[in-house]
């Protein structure tokens, strides 16, 4: 006896797997729909990686702008506290040159009029002070007179 088995050929009609060729394993409906369902996914697939795509990109520019805002908002912060610091100190330079004003207003009132100088002008006119005696010139002609008389 032969150890050998005989084999039976293989028909396309009998097994769909090992068909060399894939036209005719193209025409069977059960290969299509797994191929059109494949196709689908497949699309979905790319779709879902698009969308995550966008989304990360989205999530990437509100980190963005929520970054931007908190720096802007921080910047905003400190030039009003810096506004608020000058403001303080011109209401105090403007305190301070108030107090001044009212001093200088103070020491104002306590000068002379022009009225008052006038007053004084005239009767500087009528003493005429210019021609009074010094206390040396009195004790010069004081002496001139009692030399004369001793002579």
């Amino acid at each position: 006896m032969n150890n050998t088995t005989p084999t039976t050929p293989t028909t396309p009609q009998n097994n769909t797997f090992n068909n060399p060729f894939p036209e005719e394993r193209h025409h069977d409906p059960e290969n299509e729909r797994f191929l059109t369902l494949s196709r689908q996914v497949s699309e979905l697939l790319s779709r879902l990686r698009l969308l995550e795509e966008r989304y990360a990109n989205l999530r990437r520019e509100q980190q963005t702008t929520s970054q931007n805002m908190i720096e802007n908002h921080q910047t905003l912060a400190k030039q009003q506290r810096k506004l608020s610091d000058d403001i303080l100190n011109l209401k105090r330079t403007f305190h301070d040159f108030k107090d001044q004003l009212d001093n200088m207003k103070g020491e104002l009132a306590d000068t002379a009029k022009i009225h008052d100088f006038k007053v004084i002008e005239r009767y500087l006119d009528y003493w005429e002070p210019l021609t009074f005696l010094t206390h040396d010139e009195a004790e010069r002609l004081i002496n001139q007179a009692l030399k004369t008389k001793n002579i």
